[in-house]
C-alpha cells in the first residue's frame, strides 16, 4: 500500500456499475491555514471499465462533480476498498477552492423538497459569511459538508446514472436515514460537467441563461 500524501491518485472500484473511478487527494492546509474542511477530493470526470496503467494522462482540471470534503477515507485506504495508485503535483486549478451550498436554516437531515432557502458560502471554510440565492443558481454546487467517505460511491452512481440518461437503479433494502437526504439531494442537481466551464463550482450570475 503507497502512503496517502497530498497530490495521492486513488482508485475506487464502482461495483454497482461495474466502474473504476480516480480521486486526487489534496490536503488544503498546505496552502490555506486554519481549515474546517481539510481533506479535499476531486473526482476526474471520467469512469473506466478497466482499471488504468498510468495515471499520468489524468487531467483533473476536468471534474465529475464539484471537490468533495471527507473524512474516514484512511480505514478505506487501509481495508483496501481505496486504492493509491500513484501521486501527482498539486496545480494552480487544485488550489482554486469552489462555492458551496447549505439548506438555509441550517439542516444536516433535511430532504431537498422540504429545504426553505438555499445559502452560498463563497468561501467554505468562513460559514458566518453567505448568500441566500433561489436554487438554480446553486444547484451544481455540492454541498458544504465533511461527508463520511462511505457516502461517496453514491454520490458517483448517481453521476453515472445522470450522464447515461438513465433512471437511477439502486438497491435502498439497507438504507438508512441519512441515505435517503443524500439521494433527494443528488438527484435534483443537474450535471456538473454540463455547466459551462467559467461557472463550474461558482455561484451563476442572477440572469443565467437557463434560469427559469
Amino acid at each position: 500500500m503507497r502512503k496517502l500524501v497530498s497530490g495521492s491518485i486513488i482508485e475506487v472500484y464502482v461495483k454497482e456499475i461495474n466502474r473504476y473511478v480516480y480521486l486526487k487527494y489534496i490536503d488544503v492546509r498546505e496552502f490555506i491555514e486554519k481549515m474546517s474542511y481539510p481533506f479535499q477530493f476531486r473526482i476526474h470526470r471520467f469512469f473506466y471499465k478497466q482499471p488504468l496503467t498510468s495515471i499520468e494522462n489524468l487531467n483533473f482540471s476536468d471534474l465529475l462533480i464539484s471537490p468533495l470534503h471527507l473524512t474516514g477515507f484512511k480505514e478505506l485506504i487501509k481495508t483496501g476498498e481505496w486504492k493509491v495508485v500513484g501521486v501527482q503535483d498539486i496545480t494552480n486549478y487544485d488550489k482554486l477552492q469552489h462555492h458551496y451550498k447549505m439548506a438555509w436554516p441550517p439542516s444536516l437531515i433535511v430532504l431537498f423538497d422540504n429545504v426553505e432557502q438555499w445559502r452560498v458560502l463563497k468561501n467554505i471554510n468562513n460559514v458566518n459569511e453567505g448568500q441566500i440565492v433561489p436554487y438554480y443558481r446553486c444547484a451544481h454546487l455540492e454541498y458544504a459538508e465533511n461527508l463520511g467517505a462511505s457516502h461517496l460511491l453514491l454520490r458517483v452512481i448517481i453521476e453515472y446514472y445522470k450522464a447515461k440518461s438513465q433512471e437511477v437503479n439502486l438497491d435502498k433494502s439497507k438504507w438508512g436515514k441519512f441515505d435517503y437526504v443524500l439521494y433527494s439531494r443528488y438527484v435534483n442537481m443537474p450535471l456538473y460537467t454540463e455547466v459551462p466551464d467559467e461557472f463550474k463550482g461558482k455561484l451563476l450570475p442572477e440572469d443565467y441563461s437557463n434560469s427559469p
